[in-house]
């Protein structure tokens, strides 16, 4: 019977204790925004540059997308299975 009290109290103390790091972090205000809801205030004369690093480049076209004069343009080319690509800008695959 004291086991089975002993189970109670450690249950209820877990959950205690796991509901009291959620709600310490629940009024806390967001740090990121939803991008493509929300969208950051930028200065009104404010000019911004894209960088594409080639390397690092897997042909979405998302940066051709994002562009606002449309000046990017991307060819894509499938992989030949024998070829290799060689390495990404932090030396991943």
């Amino acid at each position: 019977m004291k086991e089975y009290f002993n189970n109670i109290y450690l249950a209820l103390s877990t959950i205690f204790i796991g509901m009291s790091v959620t709600f310490k972090h629940l009024f806390v205000p967001a740090v990121t925004i939803q991008y493509p809801s929300v969208k950051p205030q930028l200065p009104t004369r404010e000019r911004n540059r894209l960088y594409v690093n080639m390397d690092d480049c897997i042909g979405c076209l998302q940066c051709a997308r994002a562009c606002p004069v449309n000046c990017i343009e991307i060819e894509t080319v499938k992989k030949i299975p024998d070829e290799d690509l060689g390495l990404t800008s932090n030396g991943k695959k």
